[in-house]
C-alpha cells in the first residue's frame, strides 16, 4: 500500500505540479480514506520526500547501466543526453518548481545528490576522457566536473529559463553537447561526429 501511495501521488505530482495537489486528491485517487495513508506517511512533505528518494535511486541506477553500455567516456555523455531527456519527459516546470519553492530541504536533497554522485562520475569521466586523447590534455578537471554540475542545476531553474519561453529538454542538450564541444581533442571529435551519425541513422530507422 506504501509504494501505491507514492505511485499514485508522484503521478499526480508530475501531472498537476506538488502544491496543488491535496492529501485528498492522493485518497480519491487510489479509492481509500485519508486515514489509510497517514498509517503509512506523516504528511505530504514526507511522500515528496520519497518520491524524490526513488528518483535520485532510479537515477543511480540509471547512470550504472549508461556506464556499462558506453564503450568511451564521449559515448558516455552522448549518451546521457538521451537519458537526461527520457528523464525530464516526466518533470513538469511547476513540479521543479513547487519543489524549490515549498519543499526547500528536499530539494537541497536532489541538488546534493547532483554535488556528491555526479561531481564524482563527471570527474572520472574527464580523467579517462584525457588519459584516452580523446579530451584535450589542458582541461582542468575540477573546474569542468564543479561548471557541468552547475549547467544541470542552472538548467532547471525556471528563474533563468521560463517555462513559456524554453523547454527543459532542449536546455539542458544545448548545455550538454556545448559542454562536450568544449572537451574534446582533434581525435575526440572524429569520435564525437561518429557516434552523432549513428544516432542520427538510428533514429531514421525507428
Amino acid at each position: 500500500m506504501k509504494e501505491r501511495i507514492r505511485q499514485a501521488a508522484a503521478a499526480l505530482f508530475y501531472k498537476y505540479g506538488i502544491r496543488t495537489v491535496t492529501m485528498d486528491d492522493i485518497a480519491k485517487e487510489l479509492g481509500i480514506s485519508k486515514k489509510t495513508i497517514y498509517l503509512h506517511f506523516q504528511d505530504k512533505n514526507e511522500i515528496v520526500n520519497a518520491i524524490i528518494e526513488e528518483i535520485i535511486n532510479d537515477s543511480c541506477e540509471d547512470v550504472r547501466c549508461l556506464q556499462e553500455v558506453s564503450r568511451d567516456p564521449i559515448e558516455e555523455l552522448v549518451n546521457s543526453i538521451h537519458l537526461i531527456k527520457e528523464k525530464l519527459t516526466r518533470l513538469d516546470h511547476k513540479l521543479l518548481s513547487d519543489l524549490k519553492k515549498y519543499y526547500p530541504e528536499t530539494w537541497r536533497k536532489l541538488m546534493k545528490y547532483e554535488y556528491d554522485y555526479r561531481l564524482n562520475l563527471i570527474r572520472s569521466n574527464l580523467q579517462e576522457g584525457v588519459n584516452s586523447g580523446l579530451y584535450r590534455a589542458e582541461i582542468d578537471i575540477e573546474i569542468l566536473a564543479l561548471l557541468r554540475v552547475k549547467h544541470f542545476e542552472q538548467g532547471l531553474d525556471p528563474e533563468t529559463f521560463p517555462p513559456d519561453q524554453f523547454s527543459y529538454l532542449t536546455v539542458q542538450e544545448e548545455l550538454v553537447t556545448h559542454f562536450i564541444h568544449g572537451l574534446l581533442s582533434e581525435k575526440g571529435k572524429k569520435r564525437y561526429y561518429e557516434y552523432i551519425q549513428k544516432s542520427k541513422s538510428e533514429n531514421k530507422n525507428l
